[in-house]
Order: structure tokens, then C-alpha cells, then sequence
């Protein structure tokens, strides 16, 4: 299938969403020849892995010239993709010269209702907690040096668990977020087809950070982009939103950080130090949604313990993926620091969400 570069950049968002009907839009460059060209093409679905659907078809219309390729859907009767129900569509567009196919490329949409209101995230209508585990953390970069080593052994690259072992942890059944500084396409495909809800941790400094925003958009599992980095200051509220239209974007501050948001943050992400008073006086005057950051560094005794059961299992069960096991006994406890985050900071403050 032809897909030029310019078509790369093509944007499915979700506009007006009710009950009856969800109106959908597509975005991409228009190219200095294409002042007549147009889009057209069909939304089909739902499809859900958790669900049985009973697919429909409707079509495209093109809103004419104007300095985007820019087209709308209205879908009926929409079905919202959730953990419990991950319902995606199937979309099929071409651009078109008259009669004559330039492009055309097939994407996945699903349409997911969540995002920030006032001081809290709204999921599906209702308050939602974020309650975050960060992957990075059980990365020997990360946990302390006595425990590198363990850490390595366990895993099956330098670099962090395999991934295979955490897609098996519970991320739905325990109400938690995967945050992530790599998300690969396959992982956010498998992620979205399973309801999993994922959170890219993105540093501004990196070049293709722009890029990494509009990538990460055409996923429906992930909600959050979380960035950092003072370079994300500099830019105004337009031109970062319409990178990432479906991405809930939140603003990083370090623990000795001022907390002033950009025009284009959507929420904060604040790191949280011994001092829960000094937390709550530094966020008191932000009226965005507010998620409290405590870094996750596992002791040696916890990783010396997750590590044998890993190898308790592995020799228990030669079949059995001995990383998965150590996923499964990182995650639980990460999950538990997440909850006792929440209660450590309750006294000063009920927030948005919290991350370890």
C-alpha cells in the first residue's frame, strides 16, 4: 500500500462523544500539490477481544480545502474502548486526485473517554484514580547498586524484564497503569487489544520527541503522555496538543522543582519527598489535575526475594518463564508502595493519581 511520508503524520481523534453517536475526525499535512485532493474511505467495528460485536460500516466526509487534509465520521451507537471492553475499529482511507488514489493506509481507532476535568481525570464519565507502576524501576539503572546484579539475572536483557513477562502481571484486575520510556508499536497493539492502560514517560531533550508524541497517539491503551524536561516550556498549547490530540498530556517537576504548568499541560506530575506538608504548599496553586511521584527503588532483600521464587518456580516447573515470576512478585510489591503513596499524602490532600 502507497503511504507516503506526509501520510505518517495522519491524525484519528475523537471529537463530540455521547451515548447515541461519537463524531471522529482525520487529520494529515496537506502537500503544496494537493490543493484539490480530498479523503475518503470507511470506520468499521467494533471488534473486541472481550466482547462479542456486532460490526457496522460508515463512511468518511471530506471538509474540504484548507491548509490540513481533513475528514469526519459520525459513528452510531459508538462502543468505548475500556479495559473491561477494548473495542477498537478498523479505518480505511485514501486520498484521492479527482478519481485518482494518491494514498491510502488502514488504521486501528479506538475511542476512549478519558481525559482531565478540573482538578480530577474522568474515565467514562466517572472520577478516576491513575494509580502508576513505573517499568523503569526494576531496571538495574535504577535500583540500587547492591541490587544491579540480581536485577540482571533475572531479567532476559540489561535492560529491563522481558516483555512477554509484563503483559502476563494483572495490570486490569489490580487497576494499574503501565508508565513506560519505550513503548514499542507491538506492545501498544497488544496492550489496546487487552485493555491495558499505558503511560509514556517522554524526555523532551531527545530530538524525535515530537514524533514519539505522534507515534504514541495512534494507540487507544495509551492515555498518557508524562513530559519532562525544561525544552516542553518553550512550546505553545496548540502546537503540542495537536501532535498527541488523544493523548491526556501531563507536565513532570522534580522534588526541588517550582510547579508552574505550560499552556499546554493537562495535568502535573509532581515527585513527592519526605515532607508531605511541603508537597501539598508547592501544588496548592496548580488547578490541574495533580499526580504525586515517588521513585520506586528496590531494596536488595526485595529483589533477592523475588528472584528466588523466580528460581523456586523455574525449578518447580521447567516449562515455567522464570522473568515472569519475577514480573508477577515486582509488580505486587510496586502496587502496594502505589497504595501506601496515596496514604502517606491523604492527610494533606485526596489527588489525581499517584506513580511509583
Amino acid at each position: 500500500m502507497n503511504t507516503p511520508p506526509w501520510l505518517d503524520e495522519l491524525a484519528l481523534f475523537l471529537g463530540a462523544a455521547s451515548v447515541p453517536a461519537a463524531r471522529c475526525y482525520a487529520r494529515c499535512p496537506r502537500p503544496p500539490e494537493g490543493r484539490d485532493w480530498r479523503l475518503e474511505g470507511s470506520v468499521r467495528g467494533p471488534f473486541s477481544t472481550r466482547a462479542r460485536t456486532l460490526p457496522a460500516t460508515t463512511t468518511w466526509s471530506d471538509l474540504g480545502p484548507g491548509p490540513t487534509l481533513m475528514a469526519t465520521a459520525s459513528i452510531p451507537d459508538p462502543c468505548y474502548w475500556t479495559p473491561d471492553n477494548p473495542a477498537l475499529y478498523e479505518v480505511h482511507l485514501r486520498v484521492l486526485d479527482g478519481s485518482r488514489e494518491i494514498a491510502a493506509t488502514r488504521r486501528t481507532l479506538g475511542l476512549r473517554r478519558l481525559g482531565a476535568h478540573g482538578r480530577a481525570f474522568r474515565f467514562e464519565a466517572q472520577r478516576w484514580v491513575l494509580r502508576g507502576v513505573t517499568r523503569f524501576a526494576f531496571s538495574p539503572a535504577f535500583v540500587e547498586p547492591a541490587a544491579a546484579g540480581a536485577v540482571r539475572a533475572a531479567a532476559n536483557t540489561d535492560q529491563h524484564i522481558a516483555m512477554a513477562a509484563w503483559d502476563a502481571v494483572p495490570w486490569r484486575d489490580e487497576h494499574a497503569t503501565l508508565v513506560a520510556r519505550e513503548l514499542s508499536d507491538a506492545e501498544c497493539d497488544r496492550a489496546q487489544r487487552e485493555g491495558r492502560l499505558l503511560a509514556a514517560w517522554v524526555p523532551v531533550e531527545r530530538g524525535d520527541w515530537a514524533d514519539e508524541l505522534r507515534r504514541l497517539s495512534r494507540w487507544a491503551a495509551v492515555a498518557f503522555a508524562i513530559l519532562e524536561g525544561r525544552a516542553a516550556a518553550d512550546w505553545t498549547a496548540d502546537a503540542v496538543r495537536s501532535l498527541a490530540p488523544n493523548l491526556c498530556l501531563l507536565q513532570a517537576f522534580a522534588v526541588d522543582a517550582r510547579v508552574t504548568p505550560s499552556d499546554w499541560a493537562q495535568g502535573v506530575v509532581v515527585e513527592a519527598g519526605d515532607d508531605r506538608s511541603a508537597f501539598a504548599r508547592r501544588i496548592a496553586a496548580c488547578g490541574l489535575p495533580v499526580v504525586a511521584y515517588r521513585p520506586f527503588a528496590p531494596r536488595v532483600e526485595q529483589v533477592a526475594a523475588w528472584r528466588g521464587a523466580a528460581l523456586a518456580a523455574g525449578e518447580a516447573n521447567t516449562a515455567h518463564d522464570p522473568a515472569r515470576t519475577w514480573a508477577e512478585q515486582a509488580f505486587a510489591a510496586a502496587r502496594v508502595a502505589v497504595d501506601a503513596l496515596q496514604r502517606d499524602l491523604a492527610p494533606v490532600g485526596d489527588y489525581a493519581g499517584y506513580i511509583v
